[in-house]
């Protein structure tokens, strides 16, 4: 099986001291491992590694609280 690995390009806000950079995810289909790649306010990324149970988790969390602030949470990607 093959793996996914995607970028997007955050912008970010210099007034809020916000990201910017490319956030990355990849996920190994054979172990399901997942790692996320975040930038900082000044384009330095650092990646975070979880098990598949803890991404399952962390991704559960993020669609409560999108549902929560009026967001359709969708599985499509749209590429963007």
């Amino acid at each position: 099986m093959t793996n996914y690995d995607r970028e997007v390009q955050v912008l970010g806000d210099a007034e809020l001291h916000a990201s910017i950079g490319k956030v990355g995810l990849g996920i190994d289909f054979t172990t399901g491992e997942v790692t996320l790649g975040v930038p900082d306010e000044v384009g330095h990324s650092t990646s975070y590694h979880f098990a598949p149970e803890d991404w399952d988790r962390i991704v559960k969390m993020i669609n409560r609280a999108e549902a929560e602030r009026g967001k359709v949470v969708s599985a499509k990607w749209d590429g963007r």
